[in-house]
């Protein structure tokens, strides 16, 4: 089997593995000429907030396993082996949080993710172990099923059915290949990135008004030349040097040369970048420390598009792959894994609260209904788990008796006397007394 899937031969100066291109400092070269690989673009401000932000968004939504119940309703499957696995502990080492957050900075960075599925001896399973994305190989195997090619770091090749892998896989345009790189993609971004920051850094540390020359009438020899340029370095490079007054003398005269970090504007490259980065990776630009373009009266909604447009993708590509790997068909028919977003899309406190009364009030919220979407204890009591409607408050299936009782007198008893026969002076309201 491992003699049918052979690597062609490759160009090494772009090698296909990630892993090797940073080993030999090859990489993917970008036209600022920065060598850009998934690593070494976490050194871009804006790439490691963004992968931060999604990473951290999905893994701190509550996860749980559902158990499908009468009338169309859920309840949380505590009793479930995988509540736990999936909820608090995946794995011997790692939190539910640190794995997701993991899985999503492979997939984000690299285009997939993997988690290698280990089971008992009953077939249950009981660890998700996270396998690098950079030693992982998605291939078609002979029986028409996507497998797995796993080559450990100093250890010999393995090979996993599509069963025994979780794949969080990115978008692609083959299926049953790698999914597509976000960073291999857009390197020339990352490189424009990676270099102004770069050319930044030199800028300080050679604060000596650089893209200048000193000139002097007279011919210098190699070794004037050299004390000249340490004398007015030792005097004027580095920041803390910045602003020193320069003094030319034998003849000295200092001319520019070239373009000043002004016209160079690299402030606002460096604004751009921060857009364009977190375009890439889909992320609102506020989200990453950007504010120019947010305002008090946008800020809450653009929060809100990050869970609908950004956060929600992610999201739905994690339930089906966990029901389709991780459930057996069996299973789905009664059970779901679900992630929780309403606590993120509440909004305000006096937005909810709006809400909540009104769908209370039509009776489509139950008292402890609303307190469990804000994370409150129940209540006890038959009348907590009831509908209501405004007809006084009333249950919604004792409505049409309360209707009934508000259209007609209540039915006196038998032994009371009518209100023919009651005396005149009891209608009217008052008293009889003999004289």
């Amino acid at each position: 089997m491992a003699g049918v899937f052979t690597r062609s031969s490759v160009n090494p100066k772009h090698p296909r593995d990630p892993a090797l291109a940073a080993l030999f400092g090859f990489g993917n070269i970008s036209a600022s000429g920065a060598s850009i690989t998934a690593d070494s673009s976490m050194r871009v401000g804006a790439v490691y907030a963004s992968v931060r932000v999604l990473a951290q968004a999905v893994a701190q939504v509550p996860l749980h396993v559902y158990r499908k119940v009468a009338k169309g309703g859920v309840e949380r499957a505590t009793d479930h082996p995988l509540y736990d696995l999936l909820h608090l502990k995946p794995n011997d080492w790692q939190t539910s949080f640190e794995w997701r957050e993991t899985s999503v900075a492979h997939c984000a960075l690299r285009g997939d993710a993997y988690s290698k599925i280990e089971v008992d001896s009953r077939g249950r399973i009981e660890r998700l172990i996270p396998l690098h994305p950079d030693l992982v190989w998605p291939f078609l195997a002979d029986n028409g099923q996507v497998a797995f090619r796993y080559s450990p770091p100093g250890g010999a090749q393995q090979y996993f059915l599509n069963s025994e892998i979780l794949r969080l896989p990115g978008l692609s345009f083959n299926p049953t290949g790698r999914s597509l790189s976000p960073i291999e993609l857009h390197r020339n971004s990352i490189g424009n990135s990676m270099t102004a920051a770069e050319y930044q850094g030199h800028l300080w540390r050679n604060a000596a008004v650089p893209k200048g020359a000193l000139f002097t009438p007279p011919t210098l020899t190699d070794e004037a030349v050299k004390a000249v340029r340490k004398s007015w370095n030792d005097r004027h490079a580095g920041p803390e040097n910045a602003g020193q007054i320069a003094i030319l003398h034998g003849g000295f005269d200092w001319k520019n040369i070239g373009m000043t970090n002004g016209d160079a504007q690299y402030l606002e490259l460096m604004q751009f970048s921060v857009s364009d980065i977190a375009r890439i990776f889909g992320v609102q630009p506020h989200k990453i420390g950007d504010l120019s373009r947010a305002t008090f009266s946008n800020i809450e909604m653009q929060a809100i598009e990050f869970v609908t447009d950004t956060l929600r993708p992610w999201v739905r590509r994690w339930e089906d792959r966990m029901a389709i790997s991780l459930l057996t068909p069996a299973e789905r028919q009664t059970l779901k894994i679900e992630f929780d977003l309403n606590g993120l899309l509440r909004g305000d406190s006096a937005a909810r609260s709006a809400l909540y009364r009104v769908m209370f009030s039509i009776g489509a919220l139950k008292p402890n209904d609303a307190r469990r979407l804000e994370g409150l204890d129940p209540l006890d009591g038959e009348s907590a788990e009831q509908t209501f409607v405004m007809s006084n408050m009333a249950p919604l299936d004792k409505i049409m008796d309360v209707l009934m009782r508000g259209g007609t007198s209540k039915p006196a008893p038998e032994d009371d006397p009518m209100p023919g026969d009651m005396p005149k002076e009891q209608l009217n309201g008052t008293s009889h007394i003999d004289s």
